[in-house]
């Protein structure tokens, strides 16, 4: 069986790729003018959220009563609050 060890070989292939790996990343990084242009597009989309903020405050309908042995005013007030409410 064959010993698995690195030659001279391997050494200079993984150098040679970890050498591109790095070249790549150092042309693909942005400029500073795609910087600039990036951050003013996220101050941009920022800036509308925060002036629109919606009213928070929200006001408690109170619900009618209703007699839970009155079938007919139960059948009612399920018509009234849509079939897929919840209803205590």
């Amino acid at each position: 069986m064959e010993e698995k060890k690195l030659d001279v070989k391997s050494i200079i292939g993984f150098v040679l790729i970890f050498v591109i790996l790095i070249g790549w990343f150092y042309l693909n990084q942005p400029t500073p003018e795609e910087l600039e242009a990036q951050k003013a597009q996220q101050e941009q989309v920022v800036a509308p959220v925060t002036e629109e903020r919606p009213d928070t405050t929200t006001t408690v309908l109170e619900q009618p009563q209703v007699d839970l042995k009155d079938s007919l005013a139960v059948a009612n007030y399920q018509k009234s609050v849509g079939d897929f409410s919840y209803t205590p």
